[in-house]
Formats: C-alpha cells, structure tokens, sequence
C-alpha cells in the first residue's frame, strides 16, 4: 500500500515538471531510504615491503620487516622473556581483524603468547620485529633460526 503511494507521488511529480516546461531539466536521482555507504575495508594488519637484498618482505604497518622463529610453531613459544627485548612480538589490536594485502597466500591469525597478550602469525607462525632494523626495509634480524617472512607471491617487483 506504501509503495503505491510513493509510485503515486513520483508520478505525479515527474506530470507537473512536465507541465511547468522543467522537463528538459536533467533528472534529479533519489538514493532509496536507509541505502548506506558500502562499509570501508577493516585496515591492513601487515604490509610488503622491497628490501635491497631479499626482495620483498612481510612488513608492520611502520614498514618494518617480520621475521619468525623457524624453532616455533603453533603453541610453541621460544622467544620469551629477555628475547623479546630485541625481537618484539607483533601485538594484535583487539578491536581489529587479521588482514593481509591483497594477493598475498598465506593465513593471517592472531595466537595467545605465555604472558596472556595477543600476537600476529603468519601461516601459524608468530610474528616479530627486530629492534636492530631502523628504516622500513632494513634486514639486520636474519640470524641462524630467524628468518624474514617472504611470501612466496610476493616477489621482487620489476
């Protein structure tokens, strides 16, 4: 019945444009009521990022390469206590959900460390920085059982 009378009065609002010689005017176009903005992306979690000498890498969102702990996996912390004073647990902002840029394989997750506070993993493993890498891109964190994380699509750009 409601949409009867909307149809009604556009009809006969489109007839007295037309009568009053407005009918050459271009049309104005109504957004249906309650039409909302498609919602915005939730931010990146991460990013990639080219470096000098490995290509291109998992980054934070500061552009500072992430390296994981090739003797950790899925619930299984090494790098605790006085480890993480050079390598810093990616922290997980709760109110935000694990996104990857597009195109990149692999699984974003959010694991739960020894000490109860929530960090980022890639593909199960979890994330660090490395408090010897200054600039975005720089790789000083690549020792013996630590590796940046290099996504296997995520190669040099040309």
């Amino acid at each position: 019945m409601r949409n009867r009378a909307v149809a009604a009065t556009i009809l006969a609002l489109a007839a007295a444009t037309a009568l009053t010689g407005c009918a050459d005017r271009p049309a104005v176009r109504m957004a249906p009521v309650g039409a909302a903005a498609a919602p915005s992306p939730a931010p990146l979690s991460v990013e990639v990022v080219d470096t000098d000498t490995l290509g291109r890498v998992l980054a934070d969102t500061n552009g500072h390469t992430l390296y994981l702990d090739a003797q950790e996996r899925p619930g299984v912390f090494v790098c605790t206590g006085g480890c993480t004073t050079l390598r810093h647990p990616l922290p997980h902002q709760d109110d935000t959900v694990p996104r990857l840029p597009t195109g990149i394989a692999g699984t974003l997750t959010v694991v739960t460390r020894p000490d109860g506070t929530q960090q980022l993993a890639y593909n199960g493993s979890p994330l660090y920085t490395y408090a010897g890498d200054r600039q975005p891109g720089d790789v000083h964190g690549i020792a013996p059982h630590w590796h940046a994380v290099q996504p296997r699509n995520a190669l040099r750009s040309p």
